[in-house]
């Protein structure tokens, strides 16, 4: 990975009351944010620039994520799906990991614990 050096006038962290970790972090994750803006960098290599997990990046893009369960909870809500707890059972025997807890968290939003 290579590294660039700016300056950046004293005044500025003066006033913005930010010291150096802070600032280098406010710079790491506007570049990053430019990066993924104007250049369309993947998320996963712009989070390296900003020092962040993919998570934390998605955050600071104001971005949600929603997966596959929080999808297949939607529907149910909607009612598109009338049952989800077969379905997860179907998924889990073709090899589809779920975590139990986070099951149980889907299946008691679901109304079906």
């Amino acid at each position: 990975m290579c590294q660039i050096a700016i300056n950046i006038p004293n005044e500025v962290l003066y006033d913005t009351r930010m010291n150096l970790e802070e600032t280098s972090q406010f710079v790491r994750c506007a570049v990053a944010l430019g990066y993924y803006t104007q250049s369309g960098v993947s998320i996963g290599y712009c989070a390296q620039i900003a020092g962040l997990s993919k998570e934390e990046f998605i955050k600071y893009l104001g971005l949600s994520v929603t997966g596959t369960l929080g999808i297949l909870l939607k529907a149910k809500k909607l009612g598109i799906l009338k049952k989800l707890h077969p379905l997860l059972l179907e998924m889990k025997q073709n090899g589809f990991y779920i975590d139990s807890a986070l099951e149980a968290i889907v299946l008691e939003q679901a109304g079906e614990q």
